[in-house]
């Protein structure tokens, strides 16, 4: 069956309906195959940066065909950025300095 938006009471988390929709626009118009890429990506992401990046793509980007600005950039840096298979994570900048440091 196909899914449909409608309006009223929806079964998922507002949260998580935003990190599902950055998914959505960052392989709406990518090549099927690198799907698995954008989602290893964004699996990648914390869930607050997924927050963030929807509400700039969402604040700042125009119409849906406007195949530009904010949305093109989501798309490329989750289908054209593979990570490593070998960690599942994107790593923390942070992170790794504390580690280093310690």
């Amino acid at each position: 069956t196909v899914g449909r938006f409608k309006i009223g009471q929806v079964p998922i988390d507002r949260l998580l309906g935003k990190e599902m929709v950055l998914l959505m626009w960052a392989i709406e118009d990518s090549d099927p195959q690198l799907i698995s890429t954008a989602i290893k990506n964004w699996s990648g992401l914390s869930r607050e940066e997924r927050w963030w990046l929807f509400t700039m793509t969402n604040a700042i980007t125009g119409h849906a065909d406007d195949k530009r600005g904010w949305r093109k950039a989501i798309r490329y840096a989750l289908t054209e950025n593979p990570i490593d298979d070998s960690d599942k994570s994107q790593g923390n900048i942070f992170e790794m300095l504390y580690k280093n440091v310690k």
